[in-house]
């Protein structure tokens, strides 16, 4: 992607009493004249402000600290409420350097008979307060939580029928967008690593879909391409999915396209498949059931040879504890991580401090970016983000394309289904993280190069920024020639702004096409319940007596208008301080440059 800074261009709208009616209830303030603000004309400049961050996976990865209290907020809240000497049915999980019935064995306060064992690692039991702190003495506990916590995929946002779509949603424009197809091609690598792209064996790049279930029969996901299969639901002996989140999950990773070839391949087309099914037909499923699925994927990894292992389902308000302990242990034995940011799935949306619990663990986690096909490059208003409130800035690893993804529908042989959401970004990252791999010839060491957006530095929405796809895997594959360009221009703003006033920035609309929109995404970065809107006159435009053309006036803290110019020239971009002051980014995206 080419990259050019943008400065601050903008005019302060001096206050008076008379107002001239714009759209949508939309006043701007009356001036005879304009002050005149000093502009500040952007350089235009190839450098990419990029930003490149490491992930170390293998046994010495991640030293076992008290990275978690022992006791999980929810236990403690339970004992509080009940007393000491009240039975609580809890789970425990002890860590994986110890044999769970010679530890059970020698530990008097839990009785036999009380003890219900449930995976190799885990117990269920019933405990008094005093019981629990006793146990959580003892070197082995790794965690003790409450039992049977249910979590659930979240519901995709805004999904489609292909026919009802004004936008053709397929999988090859997020490939495209990112650089992955390019980095295919000139790299050579497709996830296939034992010489054969039509079979499959633990000796490729393998990547486990812990989800609710694949189905194996589609011919996207057919032929062998799922070599390993545990359903911790319904103890089925052969890979399925009755929900079918899983089977586009795993199709945008690695399908191979059969379907629609050309248009419906996935990331990493010769990656083979594990699949891990933790949740019902329902999309629901526990916090157990999922740490276990990720300790059946460790605990079998000979035979298995998974690297990448992805996490597509949402939690809130549990503890996350067990499945943070499993994701350390998969980390530690080589297997990196992704992890979806979760999905608002009604509003409000966009607000700030609302990840995933599963966003505290030890992976790569991913929000959800349309891309530019679909109107971007912005934040979709679904993807879930981080706060710049606290002492650490939390938010997403990264961002990648989630936005509208065409890829298999389970149990239909051969077609495909749309959906939306951070569910279908984390596979993307998996699928390029399996790129890398085959790259790298199964390094450890995933260096990931992303672009950023927003706020400068890692934020809240981007965390990082966009990931760039090509640019990894080239790294991954130590090569010194090869680019990738996505023809599209990236502006940036960053400043403040005080109530009533008006910043306007001239952007030069030098080019356009039926599919190339031009994208405007304001972020309101203080936190605090800002309503600044965002308007768009078009070339030809005043902004002083001309209704705009576009306009995004919600109160959520992220505006975002997209459009397809139908003709060149400048068009000028209005932010209105509509309630309350502070700082916001401004990032413009097309083939696009300053005025000037």
């Amino acid at each position: 992607m080419k990259k050019q800074y943008m400065y601050f261009i903008f005019t302060l709208v001096l206050v008076l009493s008379s107002f001239i009616s714009v759209s949508n209830g939309f006043t701007l303030k009356e001036t005879p004249h304009l002050l005149e603000s000093e502009k500040y004309i952007p350089k235009k400049t190839q450098t990419i402000n990029k930003t490149k961050i490491s992930y170390h996976v293998g046994k010495e990865s991640i030293e076992e600290t008290e990275k978690y209290n022992k006791i999980s907020k929810y236990v403690l809240e339970k004992i509080q409420k009940v007393g000491l000497d009240t039975p609580i049915a809890v789970t425990v999980g002890i860590s994986y350097k110890y044999n769970l019935q010679n530890f059970l064995s020698n530990l008097s306060l839990v009785e036999k008979e009380i003890a219900k064992i449930t995976s190799a690692y885990t117990f269920d039991t019933n405990l008094t307060g005093q019981q629990i702190q006793l146990l959580a003495q003892n070197k082995e506990v790794l965690w003790i939580s409450l039992s049977s916590e249910i979590v659930t995929i979240d519901e995709s946002i805004n999904s489609m029928k292909d026919e009802d779509s004004i936008i053709v949603p397929f999988l090859n424009a997020s490939t495209e967008m990112t650089g992955t197809k390019k980095a295919r091609k000139d790299f050579g690598v497709t996830g296939n690593r034992d010489g054969s792209e039509t079979t499959y064996s633990l000796n490729d790049v393998v990547i486990a879909v812990v989800d609710t279930g694949i189905d194996d029969e589609h011919i996207d996901l057919d032929g062998g391409k799922v070599i390993g299969w545990y359903d911790l639901i319904s103890q089925e002996s052969n890979p399925y999915d009755d929900n079918g989140h899983g089977t586009h999950v795993a199709s945008i990773a690695a399908g191979t396209g059969e379907g629609d070839p050309g248009i419906e391949e996935g990331y990493a087309p010769g990656a083979a498949l594990v699949g891990v099914k933790v949740l019902g037909a329902n999309g629901t499923g526990s916090i157990q059931n999922i740490a276990n699925g990720i300790n059946w994927v460790v605990d079998h990894n000979d035979t298995l040879g998974v690297e990448i292992l992805n996490l597509s389902i949402g939690a809130y308000g549990v503890d996350e504890t067990p499945v943070c302990e499993a994701i350390t242990n998969a980390v530690n034995n080589g297997i990196i991580v992704t992890i979806a940011a979760g999905n608002f799935n009604s509003a409000p949306y966009a607000q700030y401090d609302s990840l995933s619990d599963f966003a505290h663990c030890n992976g790569v986690v991913v929000g959800n970016m349309v891309d530019p096909y679909e109107g971007g490059w912005s934040p979709n208003k679904s993807s879930r983000r981080g706060t710049a409130k606290g002492t650490i800035v939390t938010g997403p690893d990264l961002i990648a394309p989630g936005t509208n993804i065409r890829a298999a529908a389970a149990n239909t042989t051969d077609g495909y289904t749309t959906m939306t959401g951070t569910s279908m970004s984390a596979p993307a990252v998996a699928g390029i993280l399996a790129l890398m791999n085959d790259a790298s010839n199964g390094s450890l060491i995933y260096t990931i190069y992303t672009e950023d957006f927003g706020k400068s530095g890692f934020d809240p929405v981007y965390g990082n920024g966009e990931i760039l796809a090509y640019d990894s895997i080239k790294e991954a594959k130590g090569a010194f020639s090869g680019s990738f360009d996505d023809f599209r221009d990236h502006l940036i703003g960053q400043t403040s702004i005080d109530e009533g006033f008006i910043h306007t920035y001239t952007i030069n609309v030098y080019h356009t096409d039926t599919n190339l929109y031009f994208a405007t995404t304001l972020l309101m970065l203080d936190e605090d319940g800002d309503d600044f809107d965002l308007y768009v006159w078009g070339p030809g435009k005043d902004p002083h007596t001309d209704a705009p053309d576009y306009s995004s006036i919600g109160t959520d803290p992220q505006e975002v208008i997209s459009f397809k110019p139908t003709s060149t020239g400048n068009d000028t971009v209005g932010i209105y301080a509509y309630s309350g002051s502070g700082q916001y980014s401004v990032d413009f995206i097309g083939q696009i440059r300053p005025e000037g």
